[in-house]
Order: C-alpha cells, then sequence, then structure tokens
C-alpha cells in the first residue's frame, strides 16, 4: 500500500521575520501540508518564527528544524515549546540538534561533549513536558527542582537535527525524528537511515520520521533552465518533504 507523504514548505532564514506569516499563509492556501523554519544565527529566531507561522495559519503543521540544544537551557527550551504546544495544540514539531560549531563557537557555548548534551537536553525537555520536577546534574546541564507551570495534555514529537553516524544512532534511539540537512543527497540518506534504524532498535522505537528538504528552482515558462552557474535559487522559501522509516 502506497503512503502518502506530506510536503511541506521551508521559510529560510535569509527571509525578513515581517514574511514569515503571511509566507506560511500562503503555503497553507496552496495546499501544502506543513510548513518549516529554522534557527540559524543569527537570523530570525526559532521559536518565534514558529509562533508567526501558527499564527497565521489554521491547520497546518509547523516544524522548527532546528535549534542549538546549548543555545538555551532545557527547562527554557522546553518552556518554549510548551507554550506553542499549548496554544497550537497537536501543529507544533520542536527539532532540537547540536548546533552549527561556528556559530557556538561565536557566543562561547560549544559543548564539551555534543552528544552528552543533545542527550541531557532532550532528556530534560521531555521530563518537563511529562509533567515531572527535574533534578539532575549533567555534564552539560543542571537541574535544580525544575517543574513547568503550564503543563501539556498531549505528547508532542521531539526532532533531532544532526549529521553523523553516531549522532543519527541516537537520535533514533531518543527522538522522534531526524531533520535531514538542507544538502543531504540519496545516498547520504539511505546512510542515514541505516544508522537511525540500528538506534531506533536499541531503545524499540518503531516509528521515526525524516523531514528532507529538497531544493528546486521554478522556471516561469517551458523555456529549457539555464545553466547552474547562471540558475537563481530562491532566497525566501525551500519546500521540504516529510517522510516515515
Amino acid at each position: 500500500m502506497s503512503q502518502t507523504v506530506p510536503v511541506g514548505v521551508f521559510v529560510a532564514t535569509s527571509t525578513p521575520p515581517e514574511r514569515i506569516a503571511p509566507l506560511a499563509a500562503a503555503a497553507e492556501g496552496m495546499g501544502f501540508a506543513e510548513v518549516w523554519v529554522a534557527e540559524d544565527y543569527f537570523c530570525y529566531g526559532g521559536f518565534t518564527g514558529a509562533a508567526l507561522a501558527l499564527a497565521a495559519t489554521r491547520n497546518v503543521k509547523v516544524g522548527l528544524g532546528i535549534v542549538a540544544s546549548v543555545a538555551r537551557h532545557p527547562a527554557v527550551t522546553a518552556m518554549e515549546i510548551a507554550t506553542l504546544a499549548r496554544a497550537y495544540p497537536g501543529r507544533f514539531l520542536p527539532g532540537i540538534g547540536h548546533g552549527v560549531p561556528v556559530w557556538t563557537d561565536q557566543m562561547g557555548l560549544t559543548a564539551r561533549s555534543p552528544l552528552s548534551a543533545l542527550t541531557e537536553c532532550v532528556d530534560g525537555v521531555r521530563r518537563i513536558l511529562a509533567g515531572d520536577t527535574v533534578d539532575a546534574e549533567g555534564r552539560q546541564f543542571v537541574f535544580r527542582s525544575v517543574a513547568a507551570t503550564h503543563r501539556l495534555d498531549e505528547d508532542v514529537p521531539i526532532y533531532t537535527g544532526v549529521l553523523g553516524p553516531k549522532s543519527l544512532r541516537l537520535s533514533g534511539r531518543i527522538a522522534d525524528g531526524t531533520v535531514m540537512s538542507v544538502l543531504s543527497g540519496t545516498r547520504y540518506l539511505e546512510a542515514a537511515g541505516e544508522h537511525i534504524r540500528a538506534g531506533m532498535a536499541e531503545s524499540g522505537r518503531t516509528t521515526h520520521d525524516v523531514p528532507t528538504f529538497a531544493l528546486f528552482s521554478v522556471a516561469p515558462d517551458a523555456r529549457p533552465p539555464r545553466p547552474p552557474s547562471a540558475r537563481r535559487w530562491p532566497r525566501t522559501c525551500s519546500p521540504s518533504a516529510r517522510t516515515t522509516r
């Protein structure tokens, strides 16, 4: 049996913040199933970008791919997720990753152990969203009796955005999905899927979403496309397709 794959639009971080809402509304009006935003430092904010897209739409899901695990304490990340998930039930898909080293270095936030930081972040966010009071001291984060005031009535899927084999395996083990890099090719996706499935087997997970970005250029007429060197790629938005492995 064939499976329908939702196709969405990614609002690039070069987009001025005031354009996020109208672009999201236009995407929904054209029938796209999802709208994705990001948090490339130092462009528009990921959570505020997602909030703008959610407020401008009615039914589409809005994904955030991704925020860096070290850019906020997990308790603050959980607070932001809970706020949007309560305001827009069933529509917010938050993603967390290691962060681009050049950007985290600029802020003095690069983790000593990226895998530990991501694990502690995702675990802390999940526990807080589940209503737990968290007391923990890890390699990256400390929690001292942290509990959410505004708790959730339903689970929120937590995605990661990672690249390497160890990170992909970790994502399969702890996350509900992995946001693929914007430049992922088919061979990389096949290899990444193997690492993700290995992690899923370790934790007993049976489903895992893989939002995959696809870059393309739309021509205004039927003339043959120009050579790649002369092609102008769209700056405001590019599409994403989500699959399930």
